[in-house]
């Protein structure tokens, strides 16, 4: 949604089960959902070209699955 509070599609994501995003302090978003969090370049997640991303799951050693409901939280020195 943009500040004139118009939503948009972004057809170029690879997963459709995600729960929150939130923007981290270099650029990049993290997108959590059923799969693990998806680390991506906010300027090519709102582009229409082809992305590229990072997953961040257990091959990458999250221990536990992300629930929808979940509480997220960035502290002071910006950690997720």
């Amino acid at each position: 949604m943009n500040q004139s509070r118009t939503v948009r599609s972004l057809n170029n994501f690879p997963y459709y089960n995600n729960y929150d995003i939130i923007e981290g302090e270099n650029g990049e978003v993290f997108v959590f959902g059923s799969a693990g969090i998806y680390v991506v370049d906010k300027e090519e997640l709102l582009g229409r070209r082809a992305l590229e991303y990072e997953l961040l799951n257990a091959k990458k050693g999250l221990q536990y699955s992300l629930t929808p409901n979940s509480w997220n939280y960035v502290d002071a020195e910006h950690n997720l």
